[in-house]
């Protein structure tokens, strides 16, 4: 019977985009460091126990986003909460190390039902003053201040920009060695060496002729007919310092970068062909196509889908501007 009143108000919930991508399970304690690159909060902060590391009552997390205050900058926010709320008076320094969060978001049940309801009544509120593609990120962010919900914030969630300086996992990517990175990523192994939960697959990535962008895989790709793509060799890091564009242009890379584009792409195709294989496997007859021949760039776009991309591109590197 539907009482109206949750059975459980202390069950963690967890919020993910569509376009991420399990490198190992998302938990509700944060406790050992190895396992994680902790949002940075200034050391006296850190002192009061405003840094904590389980998910609990009036204790959120959410990965590390760079846009800093940009949810309150770039909106009239006193329009949508009123001049009294919380998210107003909040000092800039302390609204920019606890909300400036995204998804994954990790919260209770009862805290998040509590945002989810402001961020649905807000988001539409914002997109009229900031009608772009984060706009109900920052709704989120708005819905989380006004209800005095700060939230720890964990650089390690997610991997996703491969030229961050800070705000994503990616130091846990850099100590993976060169020549096992790529077939590492294929099959991560967090006993072996710690990675990011998940990989945020709205860049574009490559390793030499392998390159992967989300809305450049064939729309058939899960059908009997479709090949599947080429996986990159595992030692791909120590093979090739660039990857080659759709306009076929070969982009140069640091030894950093090659090893991050490396790895998210290694991560990616793997993923891609195993659920393609796994459609294959049980909905197709001995006649399914199980050749690897797609490069990752065999798709034209449309026009909407390439305006659609640079906008995402666009709108994303606005979250890299203010990281910590």
């Amino acid at each position: 019977k539907d009482t109206g009143r949750m059975k459980d108000e202390d069950v963690v919930v967890i919020l993910i985009d569509p376009d991420m991508l399990f490198l190992r399970p998302i938990t509700s304690d944060y406790s050992v460091d190895r396992d994680i690159v902790l949002g940075r909060l200034p050391a006296e902060d850190a002192k009061k126990g405003n840094q904590y590391r389980k998910v609990e009552k009036g204790k959120p997390f959410g990965q590390t986003y760079g846009f800093g205050n940009q949810w309150r900058k770039n909106v009239d926010i006193s329009i949508i909460v009123g001049d009294d709320s919380p998210a107003i008076k909040a000092k800039d320094e302390f609204a920019r190390l606890h909300y400036p969060v995204g998804p994954p978001y990790l919260a209770v049940a009862s805290d998040m039902h509590t945002i989810a309801v402001g961020w649905t009544d807000f988001v539409p509120k914002v997109h009229q003053q900031y009608p772009n593609l984060l706009a109900e990120m920052f709704g989120y962010c708005l819905s989380a201040a006004h209800n005095e919900l700060p939230h720890q914030r964990l650089d390690s969630l997610m991997v996703s920009a491969v030229d961050m300086n800070g705000g994503e996992g990616w130091e846990l990517v850099d100590s993976i060695p060169d020549d096992e990175v790529c077939g590492f990523a294929a099959h991560p192994d967090h006993n072996k060496y710690a990675v990011p939960n998940v990989v945020h697959f709205c860049q574009r990535y490559g390793t030499g002729p392998y390159f992967f962008a989300k809305r450049r895989v064939p729309h058939d790709i899960f059908t009997c007919e479709s090949p599947l793509m080429v996986p990159p060799p595992p030692d791909s890091a120590l093979k090739y310092d660039f990857r080659v564009n759709p306009d076929g242009t070969h982009q140069s890379f640091t030894a950093v970068r090659r090893k991050r584009e490396a790895f998210a792409a290694c991560a990616v195709i793997h993923a891609t062909n195993e659920a393609a294989s796994y459609f294959k496997r049980h909905h197709c007859s001995d006649d399914a196509n199980w050749d690897a021949r797609l490069s990752g760039n065999d798709k034209g776009m449309t026009q909407a889908e390439v305006d659609a991309e640079q906008e995402e591109l666009k709108q994303r590197n606005l979250l890299k501007s203010e990281t910590r």
